[in-house]
């Protein structure tokens, strides 16, 4: 029977062959070393019972790494990291058998090599300098593992502020009805046609604010990413302003912004074509340039533009109002026209605010003499002391003028846009000049400043009143016909007509029924009825009223002086006598009028 040798509690046990059989034979595994008599065993050795049998188990470390690796843009670092691992073996226990290989159980354990310092030295070595993370270095050291562990940051840099544009007028009409104050809908105001004027502002660009370089964990400086720049290109009636930081419109007319990647372009367009009809679904046109109306003017809608307006079809029961030339090319009905509408009312402020400043000179004249006897008399009263006391006895025009002005004002505001200057000037009148605002006044540089600023508005008001602007239409029905310069009816004529010009009135066909007023003259085809309508012709005391021929029932008024046909007249003209007196008639009898075309 063979020997058999076993493990117990950490040592090999021996039992010796009997009747002749083969002693045990023991081997060594591994992490494990057998000594048999004191010698180290490294291959199968037979052993007794008598021999010397030892067993020393083995301990291993397996050396570690650590690796620094740097991000690609420069801003962290991570330490790579394999711990050393030391390995010991347990020999367990096993059953009695002829061949004994001890057998091991290994046991694993880590370690971490380095401290602080040394981790500090192989950033070094990697050539991070800046950054060090050291309570991420300390937490790793605390409780180490494989791993990749953030060790160093950077400071990256500052991004930029891109450049940036802001566009100040809606670039998308709505087409909505707008919604007044007092909750109605108004579907005539579509808000379809945006307008701008001189001086508007239309976009504002906001500069770039540069990013503020950063530092990499290596120590070099990291360049910020430039902003974004926007490019401004200015088109026909716009320009630049404010340091190149504005874009303000130099015309009126309609805005646009068209983009290209970072460039923007904008240009007012002076003029604007409505295709078709001017009706509700187009709503009112309000329109700061030149419009053009391939249609009609229809359904009570409104077309007002502060430059020209040409309409190609007919005006019908509805306004036009223009700050230039008005040209009809087809019929006006029941409808108004007018023709530098607002220099017509800049003309209606320039009268009073010129009669004013002509008055308020001298008051402030005399105001300041009333304070300087005061006090020397040993009394004090305000400069608007004085004025009051100067406008109730010397003055009373005054308070009528301003009056006359703030009434005027409030009347025109809502529905014309009033030049800026005016209206600050307004705005001083009222705040100044009515009620105790004026005994509030204690300054005289105040006065002067306002008397400047007065006399200057006077003159720009008569130079923009100055520019003429004119009506032409082939034929007009119970309508209003108003303009700053002539008006030029080519056509049939007019029936039941007002027509107020501040220039000529010539009408080549038939004007019935209404009343005619030409500052400078009145040219006239066929004037009256057969039936003796009024039909009232006046103009100025220069002007001259000129009718190829003329039904009884016409007035002609020249001046303050009128005269009234009882009888058919032809080759007509009237004008003031040189004395002024009384209006001189040079006409031909009419034996046989004409009928004139009834309607």
């Amino acid at each position: 029977m063979n020997g058999k040798a076993w493990v117990q509690d950490g040592r090999i046990r021996v039992r010796n062959p009997v009747e002749g059989g083969k002693p045990a034979v023991v081997a060594p595994g591994r992490g494990v070393r057998l000594f048999v008599n004191g010698e180290e065993v490294t291959e199968p050795r037979p052993v007794l019972e008598e021999d010397d049998l030892r067993i020393e188990t083995l301990t291993e470390r397996v050396p570690g790494e650590a690796k620094v690796h740097l991000s690609p843009d420069g801003l962290e670092a991570f330490l790579e990291v394999k711990l050393d691992t030391i390995v010991s073996y347990d020999v367990p226990d096993q059953d009695p058998r002829e061949n004994l290989v001890l057998e091991t159980t290994p046991r694993y354990k880590t370690s971490c090599p380095y401290n602080y310092e040394q981790v500090v030295a192989l950033l070094a070595e990697a050539g991070v300098r800046y950054g060090i993370l050291r309570e991420a270095v300390e937490a790793f050291l605390a409780r180490p593992e494989d791993g990749r562990f953030l060790v160093a940051r950077g400071k990256p840099p500052t991004p930029p502020v891109d450049e940036r544009i802001d566009i100040l007028f809606p670039e998308q009409s709505t087409g909505k009805p707008i919604v007044r104050e007092d909750g109605r809908v108004d579907f005539y105001e579509l808000d379809k046609f945006f307008s701008v004027g001189p001086g508007t502002v239309l976009a504002r660009k906001h500069p770039a604010v540069p990013g503020q370089p950063g530092k990499s964990v290596t120590g070099e400086e990291i360049a910020p990413q430039p902003p974004r720049t926007i490019e401004i290109v200015t088109g026909q009636g716009t320009d630049l302003a404010g340091g190149g930081l504005q874009v303000i419109a130099t015309g009126e007319g309609r805005p646009t912004v068209t983009r290209s990647q970072n460039t923007y372009r904008f240009e007012v367009i002076p003029s604007l074509v409505c295709e078709g009809d001017v009706d509700l679904s187009t709503g009112n046109i309000r329109f700061k340039g030149d419009v053009k109306v391939t249609g009609s003017v229809t359904h009570g809608t409104t077309v007002q533009a502060t430059g020209k307006i040409e309409i190609l079809g007919a005006v019908l029961e509805s306004t036009v109002d223009g700050g230039g030339d008005v040209i009809v090319q087809g019929n006006i009905i029941a409808s108004t026209i007018r023709a530098g509408g607002h220099r017509t009312h800049l003309e209606k402020f320039a009268v009073p605010l010129e009669d004013l400043l002509r008055s308020l000179m001298p008051a402030v004249v005399a105001a300041r003499q009333l304070v300087v006897q005061a006090g020397q008399g040993q009394r004090r009263i305000e400069p608007g002391q004085a004025l009051m006391l100067l406008f109730d006895r010397k003055y009373p025009e005054i308070p009528v003028l301003i009056k006359k002005i703030l009434n005027l004002y409030r009347e025109v505001r809502s529905n014309f846009d009033l030049p800026g200057n005016l209206v600050n000037l307004v705005a001083q009148i009222e705040q100044n000049f009515t009620g105790v605002n004026l005994l509030r006044l204690n300054d005289f540089k105040v006065l002067a400043s306002f008397l400047t600023e007065l006399r200057d508005v006077v003159t720009e008001l008569k130079e923009m009143a100055g520019v003429r602007a004119n009506i032409s239409a082939p034929y007009a029905v119970n309508s209003t016909l108003e303009a700053a310069g002539d008006v030029v009816v080519t056509g049939q004529g007019c029936y039941g007509v007002s027509i107020h010009a501040g220039g000529t009135i010539r009408v080549t066909g038939v004007f019935r029924g209404g009343e005619a007023h030409g500052k400078k003259g009145i040219i006239v085809g066929e004037a009256g009825s057969e039936m003796g309508i009024r039909t009232t012709l006046r103009t100025g005391a220069r002007g001259k009223v000129e009718i190829e021929k003329a039904h009884p029932g016409v007035v002609v008024q020249v001046g303050a002086r009128s005269t009234e046909f009882t009888a058919p007249l032809r080759n007509v003209k009237a004008a003031l006598d040189p004395e002024e007196s009384s209006v001189v008639v040079d006409a031909l009898k009419w034996e046989r009028p004409l009928r004139g075309t009834s309607i």
